[in-house]
């Protein structure tokens, strides 16, 4: 409402120099120059398809103002007495995994457990066999 008065001000110094300004130019001047927060507003009234009168255009900036008043008094009234609950995704915990201890242990019983395709052993696989790895040696050699 301070921009609209002061184009108000501006407008009756132009009149007090005998420089006249229409009408709708005085409307359109106070519509673009709403602040931003009345953009979805200044929208509404460009795209409305009646001529505004000055006192017209005051009325209804007016009323907008008080209704957006009344409504963030009241946002704010009812925002207080809502619990807000925020929570995280159940899969992250924010935590890196830490590396187990007992997973050397479980690796050496891995490897126990292991049987060689090529000699029948425990403890090994084929490509650890030094059989295989002899037999391999002769047969390149040879």
């Amino acid at each position: 409402m301070d921009q609209v008065d002061e184009l108000l001000i501006l407008v009756s110094r132009l009149k007090d120099l005998k420089i006249e300004v229409s009408d709708t130019l005085h409307v359109a001047a106070i519509i673009v120059k709403l602040s931003t927060t009345w953009n979805g507003y200044r929208k509404k009234l460009l795209h409305t398809s009646e001529d505004f009168t000055i006192n017209q255009l005051i009325k209804h900036i007016r009323i907008e103002e008080e209704t957006r008043i009344r409504e963030n008094k009241f946002a704010y009234e009812s925002g207080s007495k809502v619990n807000n609950i925020e929570s995280k995704k159940a899969g992250y915990s924010g935590k890196k995994r830490k590396f187990a201890e007992t997973s050397s242990q479980n690796f050496a019983n891995k490897k126990k457990t292991k049987t060689c395709y090529f000699c029948g052993k425990k403890a090994h696989c084929q490509n650890e066999c030094r059989f295989y790895k002899k037999l391999k040696v002769e047969g390149n050699a040879g």
